[in-house]
C-alpha cells in the first residue's frame, strides 16, 4: 500500500506555505472579531476554520491511496465452433455401433466434442476455465452454450475462418489462454489466410506474422472427408433486366464432384416459372469437367419474376440442395417510347436515330411532314395527331425537330400531357428559307408556354461557338461521362474537343430552368455567352431546349491522327450527349432523389442483406444532413402488406449522401423496399423488389475441406485432427492434458482518492456547519 499525490513534488513547498498562511490568517481574523467569542470558543472556531481550509488544500494536492495485490487467474482453454449453415448438414454418425447408420449434423458432432474437451482438462491438479464460443468471422463472437439450445442447428450465412481467428485473438488479449481449439468443416464463402496476420505478433512464417496464441492451435475437422457423389449448378449468368417478348438467355455450368466418368448420367436442366410452368429445358452429356449450357425463353408478362433452375440429380446423390438455384429478372413491358416529329427531315433526324439504336432503353418512331400530311417514316402510314392527354401519354417523350416549320399541333393538349408526365425535347431543324443573320427566328408563338427559354426577340447568331458546361449544371446526370480528357485505351472525344457550332440562338433561360451547356464565342474580343442546352420540369413532365444548329456534325467529328478503326463502336461526347438528353427526357433524372445503389435483386436464405442508398438533389449534389430510413414490406400471395418494418440507415463516413443498413436474414419470399427521407412531408423513393430464395450456398458445402483446415493449422504451427476418428480425438485429449495448466498471477491495483467523492463533501459540510452554529450562538453573524 502506498500514498501518492496528484500534484508534482515541486509544488509541495507552495502548499505548505499556503497552509501556514491559512492558519495565521484564521488566527488573525478571530483575534479581531468583535464581540470576542472568548476562550475556549475562539480556539474552537479557529480550529474548525483552519481544518476546513487545510482540507481544501489537501484536496487540491490529491492524495491517492493505492494497493497492489496479485490474484490467481485460472488457465483458459478456448474452443471455437464455426457458426454457419453448412455445419447443420447431416453427414456423420456419433454411434459407436457400425450398424447404426443414423446421420447427425456436424453441429451436433461439434457440441459433443466441446463437452468432451471440457471434461478432459479439468480433472487435473489445476482448475481450467473452458470458454466455448461460436462465430463465422462475419458477426461478433457469441457464447456457444448460452446461444445454442440443445437440438438447434446454426443458420448463419457465410464464413471467413481467418477473420474468425482474428476475432479470437482480439478477445484473448491479456487472458491466460493456453490453447485454442477450432472446430469447422473448412468451407468458406470468403476470406484469405493473409487476413489472419492483420495486427498479429510473433514469428513470421512464409512472410506471414503468426499471432502468439496460435502456437497451441488445434484444428478439428467435422464432416464427410470423402464426399458423396454430387452434381452442382454453378456459374449462373443472366440479365437482371429484360423486355417483354425479347429473348432472355440464361447461362449455367454443371459440375460433378467426387464421381468417376462411369457414374455420370446425362444432365437435364429445367427452367420453370413460379407457378411451375416450364420455360426451357436442355439435356447435355455430363462429364467430370465443367459443362456449360444455355437456356433461352421469351417472357410474356411484365414485372419482377422469380424463376427456378433445377438439374436432374445423380442416381446415388445424397445432397440435392445444390441442384437447384433461383434467379430474379425484372421484365419491363416495353422500352421507353419516343415520338420524333420532324417538320423537315435532315441529318439531325438521322443523328437522333443512331443515338436511339445505341441505347437499349429507348425505342423511337419517326414522323415527318409530306404534302399529304404527317406520316410514319418506316411505313408511310398516316400519323393521327393525339386529341387527348391520354393519347399523348402513349409515348414517354416527344422530340420536336424543325419546329420553325408549322406542325399544326394542338399545343394546349400537348402542354397538358407534359404536366401529366410527358417529356418534350426541342431541336432546331434545317435552316428555314430566307433565314439569315440578324433576322428574328423565334418559334411558333403557341410554343412559348412550353419552352424553358424566352422565345421572343432572339436571333440566330453566325460564327464559331464552343460548348462549355455551366456552373450550375456541371454535376447534372445529363452531362455524366463527358468530362475533360480520356482514359488510357479509351477512344472518343471529350466535351471540350467537340467542334464549334456555327449557329446558336441568342436567348435567355426562364426563371426556374437550369442551363446545362453554354455556347461561348471563339472570336477574339467577342465575350458573348448563350445557353444551348436548357432543361426544366413542368408538373411531372420534363422539357429540354437545344439552341444550336447542325448537331449531326458533332457525331462525325474526329481529331487529326485518330485511328478510325479503333473508334468504331465507341462513344464520344457528341453521341453521348444526345443519348443522355434522350434518356433524361423519356425517363427523368434517375440519379436524383432517393435511390438504392449497388443492390442485388436476389438473396439467399440465411444471408444478411446489406443495402446502400444515396440521396441527391435535382442538381445531382449529395444530401447528407438529413436522416434516411428504409421500409420493408412482404409481398406475394398471402403476405400481410401492412406488416411494415422500418430500419434506420447509417451515414457512410467520408461519403456525403451515402448511407447503409444491414437487414437481418429474412425468410424465403418476396419483399418490397422503399427509402424514406426526413422532411415535411417526408421524401419517398420508389418501391423496389427484393427476393429471398430457399437456395443457400451453405447447403452446397457437402464435403469437409481438409485442405483449408490443414493450411490454417500449418500457418500457425498447429495440429489438425479428424473429428470423426475417435483415436485422433483421444490423441488430442492427451496432448491437451500434457500442457501446463497452472494458473497465472495477475496484478490487480486498487486506487482510492482520499479526498474525493461524497465523504469529503460530508466532512466539509460538517465542519462549516459547526462553525456557523457557534458563530450564530455567539452573535458573530
Amino acid at each position: 500500500m502506498s500514498l501518492n499525490w496528484s500534484l508534482p513534488y515541486w509544488s509541495v513547498p507552495l502548499l505548505l506555505f499556503l497552509a501556514a498562511g491559512a492558519l495565521l490568517w484564521t488566527v488573525w481574523v478571530y483575534d479581531r472579531t468583535r464581540p470576542s467569542p472568548g476562550s475556549p470558543w475562539r480556539t474552537i472556531l479557529v480550529i474548525l476554520r483552519a481544518l476546513s481550509l487545510l482540507l481544501l488544500l489537501l484536496a487540491v494536492a490529491g492524495p491517492v491511496l493505492t494497493r497492489l495485490v496479485h490474484r490467481e487467474a485460472p488457465a483458459e482453454l478456448v474452443v471455437v465452433v464455426e457458426d454457419s449453415g453448412s455445419m447443420a448438414i447431416r453427414d456423420c454418425s456419433l454411434a459407436t455401433d457400425p450398424s447404426d447408420t443414423t446421420l447427425t449434423s456436424r453441429w451436433a458432432q461439434a457440441r459433443a466434442i466441446v463437452e468432451d474437451l471440457a471434461g478432459a482438462v479439468n480433472p487435473g491438479p489445476f482448475r481450467v476455465e473452458v470458454s466455448a464460443w461460436r462465430g463465422n468471422g462475419l458477426a461478433p463472437l457469441r457464447d456457444f452454450f448460452a446461444a445454442n439450445p440443445a437440438g438447434q442447428d446454426p443458420t448463419s450465412h457465410g464464413t471467413d475462418l481467418a477473420r474468425l481467428l482474428g476475432q479470437v485473438r482480439t478477445r484473448l488479449v491479456g487472458r491466460p489462454a493456453r490453447a485454442v481449439v477450432l472446430i469447422s468443416d473448412g468451407q468458406e464463402t470468403t476470406g484469405r489466410m493473409e487476413s489472419l496476420a492483420a495486427g498479429g505478433r510473433g514469428p513470421r512464417r512464409g512472410g506471414i506474422s503468426v499471432p502468439d496464441f496460435m502456437t497451441n492451435l488445434f484444428v478439428i475437422g467435422v464432416g464427410d472427408e470423402k464426399g458423396p457423389p454430387d452434381r452442382v449448378l454453378m456459374d449462373l449468368c443472366y440479365p437482371d433486366l429484360a423486355f417483354q417478348g425479347d429473348e432472355v438467355v440464361v447461362e449455367v455450368g454443371i459440375m460433378h464432384r467426387y464421381t468417376g466418368a462411369d457414374d455420370l448420367s446425362p444432365a437435364t436442366v429445367r427452367l420453370t416459372a413460379t407457378d411451375g410452368s416450364l420455360l426451357a429445358e436442355e439435356t447435355v452429356a455430363a462429364s467430370t469437367n465443367l459443362t456449360r449450357l444455355e437456356l433461352s425463353f421469351r417472357p410474356q408478362e411484365a414485372g419482377p419474376q422469380v424463376l427456378h433452375l433445377e438439374v436432374a440429380p445423380l442416381d446415388n446423390e445424397r445432397f440435392l440442395a445444390n441442384n437447384k438455384a433461383s434467379l430474379a429478372i425484372n421484365v419491363r413491358q416495353e422500352r421507353a417510347s419516343i415520338l420524333l416529329l420532324a417538320g423537315l427531315p435532315g441529318w439531325d433526324v438521322r443523328f437522333l436515330a443512331q443515338a436511339v439504336v445505341r441505347e437499349s432503353r429507348l425505342d423511337m418512331a419517326t414522323v415527318y411532314a409530306t404534302p399529304e400530311g404527317l406520316v410514319f417514316a418506316d411505313s408511310l402510314n398516316p400519323w393521327v395527331e393525339p386529341r387527348t392527354t391520354a393519347e399523348w401519354l402513349v409515348w414517354d417523350a416527344v422530340v420536336l425537330t424543325g419546329w420553325q416549320d408549322p406542325l399544326n399541333l394542338d399545343w394546349q393538349i400537348l402542354a397538358q400531357a407534359v404536366e401529366a408526365g410527358l417529356g418534350v425535347l426541342f431541336l432546331p431543324g434545317p435552316r428555314a428559307a430566307g433565314e439569315g443573320v440578324g433576322i428574328s427566328a423565334g418559334p411558333d408563338p403557341r410554343l412559348q408556354e412550353l419552352l424553358p427559354v424566352r422565345s421572343q426577340g432572339w436571333q440566330w447568331l453566325v460564327g464559331s461557338y464552343f460548348l462549355e458546361k455551366s456552373e450550375g449544371g456541371a454535376q447534372h446526370p445529363v452531362l455524366s461521362g463527358l468530362e475533360k480528357g480520356r482514359g488510357v485505351g479509351i477512344t472518343g472525344l471529350s466535351l471540350e474537343e467537340l467542334p464549334p457550332l456555327n449557329r446558336v440562338a441568342q436567348t435567355q433561360a426562364k426563371s426556374g430552368a437550369m442551363t446545362l451547356l453554354n455556347a461561348r464565342a471563339g472570336d477574339v474580343g467577342n465575350s458573348l455567352v448563350a445557353p444551348v442546352v436548357v432543361i426544366d420540369t413542368r408538373g411531372k413532365g420534363r422539357v429540354v431546349w437545344v439552341g444550336g444548329r447542325r448537331l449531326w456534325e458533332l457525331a462525325f467529328w474526329e481529331l487529326a491522327g485518330e485511328d478510325s478503326g479503333q473508334k468504331a463502336g465507341q462513344d464520344h461526347a457528341g453521341r453521348g450527349l444526345l443519348r443522355n438528353i434522350l434518356v433524361w427526357t423519356a425517363s427523368g433524372e434517375e440519379d436524383a432523389g432517393l435511390a438504392l445503389v449497388g443492390r442485388r435483386t436476389i438473396y439467399q436464405e440465411g444471408e444478411a442483406i446489406r443495402l446502400a442508398a444515396k440521396w441527391r438533389d435535382m442538381r445531382g449534389q449529395p444530401i447528407g444532413d438529413r436522416n434516411l430510413s428504409l421500409e420493408l414490406r412482404p409481398t406475394g400471395v398471402g403476405a400481410d402488406s401492412a406488416a411494415v418494418r422500418t430500419f434506420a440507415l447509417q451515414p457512410e463516413p467520408g461519403s456525403t449522401g451515402l448511407a447503409e443498413v444491414t437487414l437481418p436474414p429474412l425468410p424465403p419470399g418476396s419483399y418490397s423496399v422503399q427509402l424514406v427521407g426526413a422532411g415535411n412531408p417526408p421524401v419517398q423513393g420508389r418501391l423496389e423488389n427484393l427476393f429471398v430464395t430457399r437456395h443457400s450456398i451453405e447447403r452446397t458445402q457437402v464435403r469437409l475441406n481438409e485442405r483449408r483446415l490443414l493450411q490454417i493449422a500449418g500457418w500457425s504451427s498447429g495440429s489438425y485432427y479428424r473429428g470423426g476418428e475417435p483415436e485422433q480425438l483421444e490423441d488430442l485429449r492427451r496432448r491437451l492434458q500434457m500442457l501446463d495448466w497452472a494458473g497465472e498471477k495477475q496484478p490487480v491495483r486498487s486506487r482510492y482518492d482520499l479526498l474525493a467523492g461524497w465523504p469529503f463533501f460530508v466532512l466539509m459540510v460538517l465542519l462549516l456547519s459547526m462553525e456557523w452554529l457557534l458563530r450564530r450562538n455567539k452573535n458573530l453573524l
